[in-house]
């Protein structure tokens, strides 16, 4: 099935479904998203909403977002055990002796 978009990249009108290889690309299916290749310069493009992004620039910014939610894990790791530390030290040491 042909797409009437034109490629982004070289503006031929030859665009086609493409396999999903990546987990990333599943991902992106399965929040509506589909693959498409350009039979002119074989670039891929994930397509959402009618709109076509490059396959690598969409695969940069879920990698960015990927590190900023790891980034926002090990803060959260870091102040939960900092309180949990801080409560730790403001406990009388006759809690910590009783069984």
């Amino acid at each position: 099935m042909m797409s009437t978009t034109n490629c982004p990249n070289c503006g031929a009108a030859r665009i086609h479904r493409s396999r999903r290889r990546t987990a990333f690309e599943q991902a992106a299916a399965a929040i509506g998203g589909g693959m498409r290749r350009c039979h002119r310069c074989n670039s891929r493009f994930l397509e959402i909403g009618g709109s076509l992004i490059r396959l690598r620039d969409a695969q940069r910014v879920a990698r960015k977002m990927m590190l900023g939610l790891a980034m926002a894990a090990a803060v959260g790791v870091l102040l939960v055990m900092i309180l949990w530390l801080s409560h730790a030290q403001s406990m009388p040491p006759a809690f910590f002796l009783s069984a």
